[in-house]
């Protein structure tokens, strides 16, 4: 499915995922509906992801600078 978000184009990749039915009901607005339960774990969230333009990987972090950091034990003032 070809979906846009601020101008921006990107396909959906629908994943299947095996389930097994329950006795469990929900309800939600005053509407029953059945709860079903996964036969497995999914893990349906990118590895890559990208913010503002920014690329960057789950669970990672490369943070720089593009100026000096100094330690400076700061004393109070009063």
């Amino acid at each position: 499915m070809k979906l846009t978000y601020r101008g921006v184009s990107y396909q959906t990749k629908p994943i299947a995922i095996a389930t097994k039915k329950t006795n469990l009901v929900a309800k939600f607005r005053g509407l029953s509906y059945p709860l079903s339960q996964s036969l497995e774990p999914v893990n349906d969230s990118p590895s890559s992801l990208k913010y503002r333009g920014i690329s960057y990987q789950k669970g990672t972090s490369n943070l720089s600078c593009s100026y000096p950091v100094t330690s400076h034990k700061l004393e109070p003032q009063y």
